[in-house]
């Protein structure tokens, strides 16, 4: 996850705390706004790319390690919320433009 960190950083993403899972052995996610003229109603702000890398360990030794891409907002009262999940790391990092010009263009169709 170290080298998909890195590519993040490079493409200007923010990098954040990961509340909520402690079963994650991954404690951060990245996120950056969207290029979009359609703004969330909650933060009147475009909504924000997410990247949330997962590495689960579980009990039997095997470890459980992806990622998602993510965009949520707002938008006539209803919340949207459209990911790309289950991505391979090395995956994630190789489609990342192509799978946010997809949920960028899911959101300015609702």
């Amino acid at each position: 996850m170290e080298k998909l960190k890195q590519v993040l950083k490079e493409k200007g993403f923010s990098f954040y705390r990961n509340h909520g899972d402690d079963d994650n052995l991954i404690q951060w996610y990245a996120a950056k706004r969207i290029q979009s003229n359609r703004d969330c109603e909650l933060n009147q702000h475009a909504p924000s790319i997410c990247v949330m890398p997962t590495h689960y360990r579980f009990t039997d030794g095997r470890d459980y390690i992806n990622a998602r891409i993510e965009v949520i907002g707002k938008y006539k009262g209803v919340w949207w919320h459209w990911s790309a999940y289950s991505l391979l790391p090395d995956e994630a990092m190789q489609r990342l433009d192509e799978i946010t010009e997809t949920l960028t263009m899911l959101w300015e169709s609702v």
